[in-house]
């Protein structure tokens, strides 16, 4: 299965629906010149088993790199197993646990409504840069520490190396720029080290530096904290937004029923969630030994994944699983995926979308979109909206 076809960067469901009907899990081939591919399940059940796996399967994946593509990256925490990965965890949980969050909210607020009174008076806006974009960015470099008016060249960057996670789309030229990309964002994230090096601001850089010189991780580990959450800490939460505005000024019912019972703000950050998952795909397991996924056999040495955005459309879990509702009760959806490797910045993305829509539909209630037919990045792994050309102002 071509899984950038042009239909399935569109719409995957139907496909999706296909590959759930099988006994077996898709194979999916790396990019040329890589051996070797990874078997995808598509099933809710499929999917939430693989999630529980510990013993059994691995998300160490430096063994599984050639030598001259080993990057820092390799050894951030979701890329790691067992105590280092609890440790590495734990070193950050607190900056995201709910006192925490609590202390960002005026922020998030704040920002929101500065970025909305930016919007205002424009007769049209792209609601990707000029929204979905900045809220996350701007939120996180608070959290971790970095300047504000590095965020252009961050997002340049992530744009660009998001393709790293997609090896459907691998080509001599992409890996080539991509990899570029990366090697530049090592080196921001080392001066970025190098300059904060003598400052304790109370920010998580200047503890993940204090911990570094401590002994209690390396510098490699140092960069690929930094880098991680640089990275998740709003790709995700990009994505969430723009496809929930979407959704929402897509599905005029669901927009008025919002904007009449604002109190569904959080059922609603939950639906866009379902039916448009961020993350597409799980990261890369690789089975430690043999275990059976719904009867299906998978072997030692094996690399296996989630298709997300096909779980979370599974007829036999979710009630009209196609229509978007967000009334939709109960919603066990698997976008931050579950056990020991869930997403530990969930509820941060969560709290910004919700303030976000709470805002828009109080600021905004008349938006319409431009086009009806959505611009979705040429990406098979993390699904987002590459513009969305909003009409703004009424006359």
């Amino acid at each position: 299965m071509n899984l950038l076809h042009l239909d399935l960067i569109d719409n995957p469901y139907p496909a999706y629906a296909e590959m759930r009907k099988k006994e077996s899990p898709a194979f999916l081939p790396y990019s040329k010149g890589t051996e070797g591919g990874i078997w995808l399940f598509s099933r809710y059940d499929d999917c939430l088993s693989i999630f529980k796996q510990t013993t059994t399967v691995s998300k160490q994946i430096r063994p599984y790199r050639p030598s001259k593509a080993q990057t820092p990256f390799d050894l951030h925490m979701l890329n790691q197993d067992g105590k280092r990965h609890l440790f590495l965890r734990r070193l950050v949980a607190h900056y995201f646990s709910a006192k925490s969050l609590q202390s960002y909210t005026p922020l998030i607020k704040e920002t929101t409504l500065e970025l909305i009174n930016e919007i205002k008076p424009k007769d049209m806006f792209d609601f990707m840069t000029d929204f979905a974009e900045p809220l996350p960015l701007l939120t996180i470099s608070r959290i971790v520490g970095f300047p504000t008016e590095d965020i252009p060249e961050i997002r340049r960057l992530s744009i660009i190396f998001c393709d790293l996670f997609d090896s459907t789309i691998q080509c001599p030229d992409s890996q080539k720029k991509s990899v570029e990309a990366l090697k530049i964002f090592i080196d921001y994230i080392n001066r970025l080290i190098n300059n904060h090096s003598h400052i304790d601001d109370g920010s998580m850089l200047s503890f993940l530096i204090t911990t570094q010189k401590s002994g209690e991780i390396t510098k490699d580990e140092l960069i690929a904290m930094i880098g991680l959450l640089l990275f998740a800490g709003h790709e995700t939460t990009v994505s969430l937004l723009g496809s929930g505005l979407w959704l929402l000024l897509t599905h005029s019912t669901e927009w008025e029923k919002l904007k009449n019972n604002p109190s569904l703000s959080s059922s609603a950050v939950e639906e866009m969630l379902r039916y448009e998952s961020p993350e597409q795909r799980s990261s890369f397991r690789v089975a430690k030994e043999s275990f059976s996924v719904n009867g299906y056999s998978i072997s030692p040495g094996q690399h296996i994944g989630a298709i997300i955005g096909a779980a979370n459309r599974d007829e036999s879990i979710f009630t009209d699983a196609g229509t978007f509702n967000i009334s939709r009760t109960p919603n066990k959806h698997l976008a931050f995926g579950i056990g020991q490797h869930h997403c530990i910045g969930k509820t941060l993305a969560r709290n910004q979308a919700i303030i976000a829509f709470d805002a828009l539909q109080q600021q905004l209630p008349d938006i319409q979109l431009i086009t009806d037919k959505p611009n979705w990045r040429k990406n098979s792994f993390l699904r987002s909206l590459s513009s969305l050309y909003i009409k703004g102002r009424t006359n």
